[in-house]
């Protein structure tokens, strides 16, 4: 097999070789909107910092209760385990950077049911997040204001209009936003935590008053650690999300690690410093571990102001996490309807705004309802909801650690920017620790209203994927762009496995020494995939040496998608060169076919003619340079008949390969692609 990059102009003038295959690519669809915004990565640290920021605020306390020892150790384990996490998907997104979440690659790395799990999980969690954050965000204004309470919904209609306004405004007036909103949530902590350092008392503060010896430390032993353990995630849930902005910075390979890195080493480093000042100050952490707004007290001190303007420093930090939140939700639900997961029409793009409009509305409707549910509800509470989304956040880490180990075994010649220096051992230990703490919010909490809201979300989602997204889902554009290389690797893998327990179609090119895909050459396919990921080359060829297997799920449009089959005959072997041309790519497979398959290929062509499925067109010149010559065979360069197929066929790369409709003509015995 060989592999090389042509331009769309090359491929004229040269000659494709045995067991090449190439697929013409679009630009992004917002190219120009790139260029003209040239983000660079400090934008991307400001995305991540706005996403999380406000949990270092508010929620983390709640791991107070089993003592600062417990909470010290719970936020050392999640802390490093999301170290783990980001290492992992920056080395992904260097090499595969999908701009729709982490579901894009667990559907190439799992399969297509755990990528469709994968976005209903990540869905899930950043919509109850808004939901949560926008009730939180209401609850704090009617505290500062006086007001009653039934005006809180008020407030959350105006913080979602407010919000989708700057999303829909998109460009620069967003991107600026971002960025102050995440500059002064940094400053406001770095002020807490230097002016906490006067007043520091650790003995004094951070300590239970217990008479025996290391209960000062840890309160309810193993079991209550247990319970506290999903907190301190509050710290760093939603850092994860900063590969959405993929399609928004022009060398994403290059600026999303840099921005995964630089965005959770700052909160790695806030996330102690917050633990540790916030606890050794007064009040101390008996009362710290009960309030909503742990940081009010100090800076009532530090600013020298009342309670309630105290409790307001922290609105900004609450309103970037919605925005922050709402922004990952928009963007992943529009990638979900362009790979048919969901009904495509929130995929719609519209030319006057700069944002999925559609996607966003419907998340924010959504959130909207949850959080009016969680106001007038008693049975749901804010508790409920966050250990929902932990157990959503826990179940998604679990797949991505799994897929970058497939990913690490399976695609070793992909090119990457970023290598994870802690390997496949980091994400097994992060896999591990995100597993108990999934165990934890299931079985400590005592939440039985969490654990029920997610079983029925899973079995709604299971059901909706078997009787709807199952029928229609698609390898959307932006797949096919940044993941064909993985998934023609992947099924040309899978068919060596074929291969070796003897399962073997008619039709095989007969390429001498075969390889599997982890044993191409390591250059070429480095140099093939660098260059279509990075310089957005309008060809991409890639390693087909069993080109009898198309190795990716595409579907077809419902179009004349047109076929040219091409025979020419040299030293006693016959070789078949197929091109298919769709409205979205051009795939070419060549290989040696014997005359009695070929034989099979024509008369099954010519049932087809008779049935009106497949058009035949003679006199087209093939290749060679040779016009047709009605079916028969010169010895030197021969028949070429051009096929117009209006069939939608659906390709997979699996251990199975399989169709929604046969294409009549190209199918053999075993149902493949001939």
């Amino acid at each position: 097999a060989k592999t090389a990059v042509y331009t769309t102009e090359d491929v004229s003038e040269r000659e494709l070789g045995t067991g090449d295959s190439f697929v013409v690519r679009g630009e992004l669809e917002n190219q120009d909107e790139v260029k003209r915004l040239s983000l660079n990565t400090a934008y991307l640290w400001s995305l991540g910092i706005s996403i999380v920021i406000g949990g270092q605020f508010v929620g983390w306390n709640e791991a107070l209760k089993a003592g600062f020892g417990s909470a010290l150790i719970g936020t050392f384990l999640t802390g490093t385990a999301y170290c783990c996490l980001i290492c992992c998907m920056a080395e992904i997104s260097s090499a595969i950077p999908f701009g729709g979440g982490s579901y894009g690659i667990a559907r190439v790395a799992l399969g297509f049911f755990p990528g469709y799990m994968v976005a209903v999980m990540e869905a899930t969690q950043n919509i109850v997040y808004v939901a949560q954050a926008a009730v939180s965000f209401g609850q704090i204004v009617t505290a500062i204001t006086g007001v009653s309470n039934r005006y809180e919904i008020l407030y959350g209609v105006f913080f979602y209009v407010t919000s989708l306004a700057l999303q829909i405004a998109g460009g620069r007036t967003f991107w600026y936003m971002i960025v102050a909103m995440a500059v002064v949530s940094v400053l406001l902590l770095l002020i807490y935590i230097f002016g906490t350092i006067p007043a520091f008392d650790f003995n004094r503060y951070a300590l239970f008053d217990e008479q025996s010896k290391g209960q000062e430390w840890f309160r309810g032993g193993v079991m209550e650690f247990l319970r506290v353990l999903p907190f301190p995630s509050w710290f760093y849930v939603g850092v994860e999300s900063i590969n959405l902005a993929c399609k928004d910075v022009p060398n994403p390979r290059v600026q999303v690690p840099r921005g995964y890195l630089s965005c959770m080493a700052t909160l790695f480093v806030l996330s102690f410093g917050v633990l540790f000042c916030c606890t050794a100050v007064a009040p101390g952490i008996e009362q710290l571990m009960d309030e909503v707004d742990p940081m009010h007290f100090y800076y009532k001190t530090l600013f020298r102001t009342s309670s309630s303007a105290a409790s307001a420093i922290i609105l900004p930090s609450i309103y970037a996490m919605c925005s922050g939140f709402m922004y990952c939700y928009g963007k992943q639900l529009k990638a979900m309807a362009k790979s048919g997961l969901i009904n495509p029409v929130f995929a719609t793009h519209y030319r006057s705004f700069r944002a999925p409009v559609n996607s966003l509305i419907l998340g924010s409707v959504l959130a909207f309802v949850i959080g009016n549910v969680e106001l007038y509800v008693e049975a749901l509470t804010a508790q409920h909801l966050f250990v929902l989304c932990m157990m959503c956040a826990f179940t998604a880490y679990a797949s991505q650690f799994a897929s970058f180990i497939v990913f690490r075994y399976k695609y070793p010649t992909i090119n990457r920017e970023y290598h994870s220096p802690l390997g496949v051992a980091g994400a097994v230990y992060g896999c591990a620790v995100f597993t108990l703490a999934f165990i934890a919010s299931v079985a400590f909490q005592g939440d039985y209203v969490a654990v029920s809201l997610y079983v029925c979300i899973v079995l709604l989602a299971v059901v909706y994927y078997f009787t709807v997204s199952q029928n229609r889902q698609l390898f959307s554009e932006e797949e096919k762009q940044v993941m064909f290389c993985a998934y023609l690797m992947k099924s040309n893998a899978d068919r060596s496995v074929r291969l070796k327990k003897g399962r073997k179609s008619p039709f095989s090119p007969q390429v001498s020494g075969r390889r599997s895909a982890r044993n191409l050459d390591r250059s070429a396919s480095q140099s093939a995939f660098s260059s279509s990921a990075s310089d957005n080359a309008d060809v991409l060829v890639v390693p087909a040496a069993d080109a009898d297997v198309v190795p990716l799920s595409l579907q077809l449009p419902p179009v004349r998608t047109r076929a040219r089959r091409e025979i020419s005959s040299s030293g006693g072997s016959r070789r078949l060169k197929l091109l298919v041309h769709t409205g979205s790519c051009r795939i070419v497979m060549t290989g040696e076919v014997t005359p009695e398959d070929d034989a099979l290929l024509q008369a099954s062509m010519r049932e087809s003619e008779e049935e009106d499925e497949l058009g035949l067109e003679e006199g087209v010149e093939t290749s060679e340079g040779h016009k047709e010559n009605n079916g028969t065979d010169d010895g030197t360069a021969g028949a070429g008949e051009m096929i117009t197929v209006k069939q939608s066929v659906l390709l997979a790369g699996d251990d199975h390969v399989h169709y929604s409709k046969q294409l009549s003509g190209f199918d053999n015995s075993e149902g493949q692609f001939v």
